[in-house]
């Protein structure tokens, strides 16, 4: 029992390590989106984005293209 136990816990630890490198490349490099003027208009769930959309269904409103980086508009997302 306690080899399954120790197996385990190093199966988790392996997992998060892995895990935590496999999401560093897609951390954003802003420079890749360009240059555009940041938008500064409104994001919230009930007036989304320049056309002011109330966003449904439990969807939220989210900047894009990246949170680390300039706001290029907000869109509904329910990702």
């Amino acid at each position: 029992m306690r080899f399954l136990l120790v197996t385990l816990l190093a199966m988790a630890s392996s997992t998060a390590v892995l895990g935590a490198s496999m999401y560093e490349p897609r951390q954003a490099d802003c420079s890749s989106y360009g240059e555009y003027e940041e938008y500064t208009g409104p994001c919230e769930t009930s007036n989304c984005g320049a056309s002011g959309t109330v966003c449904r269904n439990g969807q939220g409103c989210v900047v894009f293209p990246s949170f680390a980086c300039p706001a290029k508009g907000c869109a509904c997302t329910s990702y």
